[in-house]
């Protein structure tokens, strides 16, 4: 048996007979009724036959027709024969095409027939090939994991195509004709040529070929990020440390960050006596100081004692590392 689920979606495969799905489905609706106290969707909820499908995340889930024929010795001669059981396979809902078309306002899908989208027409002509190019590669790129792909999106790409050219011809009162040939490329592609600060740069019409469609990633792998979560920097340590900078007190300690070290400084040219802590975030050069709550609080509110007048008291301070001197 396979579980997968996503949110409150989910479905379950049972490599078994007809009556053991059965029963795994009363025994999920009572958990979900009685255990959970949810209702169960009668619509979304069936049990099919995997030659038949199951759609599950915009995927239809089924199992590839078993054309593939296997090359094999048998009584010292070769055959080819045909493989007895199919690959369960995703593929690409019939419906979606048709109704990303129309959702999208390229045109009609079922007579093939393409407009220009009158709600883009106040865009430059880059922000057009730019929101073109971002809805059909988000769909490409969701059904990458398909079978059929390329074969369910053909169609769509070429009534999106269309409609592109003829937005951008709109906008220039020009012709079809003639805007495709300014977007095409010496190698065949489409791009559109803009004018940016550093000179002129193309944007690239988005084609299906530029999808990635890796199939030998396994998901269930997780990626290596501990060269990520395991660095740990100067002021990570400090903050680790748990001991205040300014009162030596341990315990739960805050980051007080000031903007520019400069601006410390500035008090002193202008006469002004600098209180101790920044006079210690100066010497030690540093835009941060570790504050326990009390007395991170009294510093912003302008009560932050001057430890200086106390008699017999030692203040912390933490020695500076080659590392921290070089900064």
């Amino acid at each position: 048996m396979y579980y997968v689920r996503y949110a409150d979606d989910f479905v379950i495969g049972v490599i078994g007979s007809k009556k053991d799905a059965e029963h795994i489905s009363r025994q999920v609706r009572n958990f979900i009724t009685t255990s959970l106290g949810l209702e169960v969707n009668e619509a979304k909820t069936r049990i099919r036959h995997i030659s038949e499908g199951v759609n599950f995340l915009g995927y239809e889930i089924r199992q590839a027709d078993a054309k593939k024929l296997l090359k094999q010795k048998m009584q010292g001669r070769h055959a080819l024969r045909r493989s007895t059981t199919g690959i369960v396979q995703l593929f690409v809902p019939n419906n979606i095409a048709a109704k990303f078309c129309h959702q999208k306002k390229y045109g009609c899908y079922e007579n093939v027939k393409a407009v220009h989208r009158s709600s883009l027409q106040n865009l430059s002509e880059a922000e057009i090939v730019l929101t073109f190019n971002a809805e059909m590669r988000g769909l490409a790129n969701y059904y990458s994991l398909a079978l059929d792909m390329k074969y369910k999106l053909s169609k769509l790409y070429f009534i999106w195509q269309i409609s592109l050219f003829k937005t951008l011809a709109n906008k220039r009162r020009s012709s079809v004709n003639k805007v495709a040939k300014s977007l095409r490329q010496n190698n065949g592609d489409l791009a559109i040529t803009v004018q940016a600060k550093n000179g002129s740069r193309k944007i690239e019409v988005f084609k299906l070929k530029h999808v990635n469609r890796n199939r030998t990633t396994i998901v269930d792998t997780e990626p290596r990020t501990a060269h990520i979560t395991t660095r740990t920097t100067e002021i990570m340590r400090r903050l680790g440390a748990r001991i205040c900078e300014y009162c030596a007190k341990t315990g739960r300690c805050e980051v007080h960050h000031v903007r520019k070290l400069k601006d410390l400084k500035k008090g002193r040219k202008a006469g002004y006596k600098p209180s101790l802590w920044q006079l210690m975030m100066i010497a030690r050069r540093r835009k941060t100081m570790i504050l326990c709550a009390s007395c991170h609080d009294k510093l912003h509110s302008g009560k932050l004692p001057d430890l200086r007048q106390e008699k017999g008291r030692i203040l912390l301070q933490p020695p500076v590392s080659s590392g921290d001197s070089a900064k």
